[in-house]
């Protein structure tokens, strides 16, 4: 298969290694806080996936593309818009699915037939009360469903790569916004599925032009299916020449790929040994790299791996580089200084500064007190302000239903989506920075009279010995890869700035985790597949059914700003305490270790001096080790 990320793999694997060392080193330190974090790091560079979404409207032959891009038949074909759910297919073993709900935490494991049934059932007889009496209470099921988990051990994803299929979209269907706000932003790379033989329909390019967010505009990549329908190669250029100058506009380095995924799954199907037969006859496979999927996967594949992959060997070498000069800094150099210089009225100092630490911790559980009544009100406020926003939204398209009341349903639902879906996107890019800095700003002045106790905390570290100097004696700055906190709480402002951009961020981790940022997305049944009842005004019968699903929406997003703030409330207040609580104990274990040195005889002391140079140039070597993995895979990008 074209498809393979082994470069990125051989790297993320030599990391893997230096930070095991690491973990072996800080272990022998006696280091467990450190140890911990490199382990954690550790961990989720290894276990984290390449999410791949895919998303179209439907009739865009997204199941078999998926199938053809597996190499086997995994998600049935032919699905109605209303039995479509989220699909997330992974790499296991054996072939599981498991079927997640809204309402239980409990997950129901299902056989393939099963699970075909539940999203491909029989068309109902219409007129036949109890047959469409029995598809209605299969529909409500399929509401309730969350997302199907499908595991398989198939090869496109055995090195971490999880396909994630999208239910089909049109206009205004609500899971269009969940899709372009939460669902693509936690992806690595998004597939937007189109048709050859009716491409770029308005409501599809306004889902790029008008959803898309700004940040997730690189990840695109443009397939175009159906080739095998294209008679010519004329019919060719002009659809990739008519593709190409829609798309600029939006995507200006668009890339874009004409696919025939029926047939990529034959010749695969068949290279594996199955036989597939059409009208009774075996059919005879197109050549695999005339179905355009090659190119596809290539492209694919060196995107991740020099964009996507490079990105988390960069972050993970910068938190571990992070880790070892806090290490160098905070207890290396804190060592050295103790073993070798003589310090003047220490037990006062040390008695002053244990004080001190004392102090911190209790105008931190103040100051968190304080943090959380704030947040409390501050909640009210952007609430206030989010209503009245959704509110505005909501005017907008009923102002827009009245403005082209005249025309076509479907013209209509274009006209009506094209309002309100920037409006939709800005607003939800606003609610996240507002949300990210309202929390900062709260943090900042409540944490005044914790910060100051803690300069105060670092002077009196200082001024432990009577050189004059005023500082440590530590390594050199050009050792450091980052420069150092001015504050207590640096990290944590750093970390919320990132909250929904960084799905693998502390705080973006544990939202996703509560839920209170989906990953995944229920497909209700929206209002535009209703069949108009013949005699009733279809106008009128429409604006009542958007009314009904904008205060829907409006309700639901309503309730889901409430419980997003209170989950970061929860998070930040957390972590907060984490912060102070492992830096002030930081501070007496240096405390510790300096009453130690103080006892020991000049032998000891220069035992331990020995023992700890040896410490510091195992750390240094890690860090020159770090620094050469990442150049090397930063040279590999400009291979690929």
């Amino acid at each position: 298969m074209s498809f393979s990320l082994e470069a990125y793999k051989q790297k993320r694997n030599q990391l893997s290694q230096t930070m095991k060392q690491l973990e072996y080193t800080l272990g022998e330190m006696e280091l467990t806080t450190e140890t911990s974090k490199i382990a954690n790091f550790r961990k989720q560079l290894l276990e984290e996936e390449f999410k791949i979404v895919v998303v179209g409207e439907f009739s865009r032959g997204k199941s078999t593309f998926i199938n053809a891009l597996l190499g086997k038949r995994i998600l049935p074909s032919l699905v109605r818009p209303t039995t479509t759910v989220l699909n997330i297919i992974s790499y296991g073993a054996s072939h599981k699915i498991k079927i997640h709900y809204h309402d239980r935490k409990t997950v129901d494991l299902i056989s393939e037939d099963q699970f075909k049934g539940l999203i491909a059932p029989k068309d109902p007889i219409i007129g036949d009360k109890e047959s469409e009496a029995t598809f209605d209470e299969h529909v409500q099921r399929i509401k309730r469903v969350k997302y199907a988990e499908i595991n398989y051990p198939l090869s496109f994803c055995q090195n971490g790569v999880q396909i994630i299929d999208t239910p089909g979209t049109n206009d205004l269907d609500p899971i269009r916004e969940e899709i372009t706000n939460t669902i693509i932003p936690a992806s690595d790379a998004a597939i937007l599925l189109l048709d050859a033989t009716k491409l770029l329909s308005e409501s599809e390019v306004s889902f790029l032009r008008d959803r898309l967010l700004a940040n997730d505009i690189s990840k695109i990549f443009v397939v175009i299916n159906f080739k095998d329908l294209l008679k010519s190669k004329e019919d060719i250029e002009k659809v990739m020449n008519y593709a190409k100058a829609k798309l600029e506009p939006i995507l200006p380095e668009v890339r874009m790929f004409l696919v025939a995924a029926k047939e990529a799954l034959n010749s695969r199907r068949i290279s594996e040994g199955e036989e597939v037969i059409f009208r009774g006859r075996p059919i005879t496979p197109w050549n695999i790299e005339d179905t355009g999927f090659p190119a596809l996967e290539k492209s694919l594949a060196q995107f991740l791996e020099s964009e996507r992959g490079a990105a988390r060997i960069s972050k993970a070498n910068h938190q571990v580089a992070r880790v070892i000069d806090d290490v160098l800094v905070k207890r290396i150099a804190f060592q050295k200084q103790s073993l070798t210089h003589q310090a003047h009225d220490v037990e006062a100092k040390i008695a002053e500064l244990r004080s001190k630490i004392k102090k911190v911790r209790v105008k931190g559980e103040e100051a968190k007190k304080n943090i959380s009544f704030e947040l409390i009100k501050e909640k009210r406020t952007l609430e206030e302000w989010y209503k009245q926003r959704l509110t505005s939204i909501s005017d907008k398209a009923l102002g827009a239903f009245e403005e082209y009341r005249y025309l076509g349903i479907d013209d209509l639902n274009v006209k009506i989506e094209k309002t309100i879906a920037p409006l939709e996107r800005k607003l939800h890019e606003e609610k996240q920075k507002r949300m990210s800095e309202t929390v900062s700003q709260v943090i900042k002045r409540m944490s005044e009279s914790v910060n100051e106790e803690w300069k105060s905390i670092h002077s009196g570290i200082n001024n432990l010995w009577n050189d004059g100097t005023g500082h440590l004696p530590v390594i050199q700055e050009a050792d450091l890869t980052y420069e150092r906190e001015v504050t207590l709480f640096d990290e944590l402002y750093g970390e919320l700035g990132e909250a929904w951009d960084n799905s693998t961020s502390f705080i973006g981790k544990t939202l996703i985790a509560s839920g209170a940022i989906l990953t995944v997305a229920a497909h209700g049944i929206s209002w535009l597949f209703n069949k108009f009842i013949l005699g009733e005004d279809e106008k009128t019968k429409m604006k009542r059914m958007l009314v009904q699903q904008l205060e829907a929406t409006r309700k639901k997003k309503e309730i889901g700003f409430s419980d997003e703030w209170k989950s970061l409330a929860k998070i930040v207040k957390a972590r907060y305490s984490e912060i102070v609580t492992e830096e002030t104990e930081l501070v007496e274990q240096q405390l510790g270790v300096l009453e130690k040195n103080l006892r020991l005889e000049e032998a000891d002391l220069q035992s331990n001096l020995q023992l700890v140079l040896m410490r510091e140039k195992q750390l240094l070597a890690l860090k020159k080790d770090l620094n050469y993995l990442g150049a090397g895979f930063e040279m590999q990008e400009v291979k690929l």
